[in-house]
């Protein structure tokens, strides 16, 4: 079973977790499986292996948090619906 990553910004109100999808496979090749992020009025859960083939390894995404909402961008599509 894989491990969590967990990143938090309880102080911040709206915060942005970023990379590209080559950043999420180097993270299952380590035995992460699932990011939980959390900002001052949010928290959310995306599962790394649901998002890495949504594109290629240079492909960007971007797991963001204003106030209470939620959203994952993987290019220029708009995959929130993979937020847990």
């Amino acid at each position: 079973m894989g491990s969590v990553l967990y990143i938090e910004a309880k102080e911040e109100d709206s915060a942005a977790v970023q990379g590209v999808l080559r950043d999420l496979s180097a993270l299952i090749a380590n035995d992460i499986q699932t990011i939980v992020f959390t900002t001052s009025s949010r928290t959310s859960t995306i599962r790394l292996a649901e998002v890495v083939v949504l594109g290629t390894a240079e492909t960007p995404f971007e797991l963001s948090h204003n106030g209470g909402s939620a959203t994952l961008t993987v290019g220029v599509a708009d995959h929130s619906e993979l937020i847990h």
